[in-house]
């Protein structure tokens, strides 16, 4: 389990190779075991001083063991949210390029035009059938 929840969070890796390195083995150990298992975990304090106060090995192994599937599976819902996230963005990202290269086509094709043109044709039209001063027109500029 300890391998796993390593591989899902790069700052256990960190920890590990720390523990590892007291010159002890652990596994040997089911003591320094369970508190390697307890200390991997982001458990709350009331949860690792359980681990910490029991003397029971098997129970203390068990322990440590229920924080480290805790642990485990809050990872797992962390990348599977994260990966929705970035997939979501990807896919926003790849939708609006697309749309802005399909106005760009659609410009140089002459099916679209620049929405500055087409406010101008638009008023343009309006102003044909109604009665305005030469002043006016001038500072339009139709």
């Amino acid at each position: 389990m300890t391998i796993y929840i390593q591989a899902l969070n790069p700052l256990y890796r960190e920890s590990l190779q720390q523990m590892l390195q007291l010159g002890q083995r652990v596994v040997d150990n089911p003591v320094y075991l369970s508190d390697l298992g307890a200390a991997l975990t982001a458990g709350e304090t009331h949860e690792l001083q359980e681990v910490l106060a029991e003397t029971n090995i098997p129970q203390r192994l068990s322990l440590s063991l229920h924080l480290l599937k805790k642990e485990y599976e809050l990872s797992k819902l962390q990348q599977k949210i994260g990966k929705e996230v970035e997939d979501k963005v990807k896919n926003v990202q790849r939708k609006y390029l697309l749309q802005e290269q399909l106005k760009v086509i659609r410009k140089e094709l002459g099916m679209e035009k620049d929405d500055s043109e087409s406010i101008i044709e638009k008023y343009s039209a309006r102003m044909e059938n109604m009665v305005i001063p030469v002043e006016v027109r001038e500072v339009i500029g139709t």
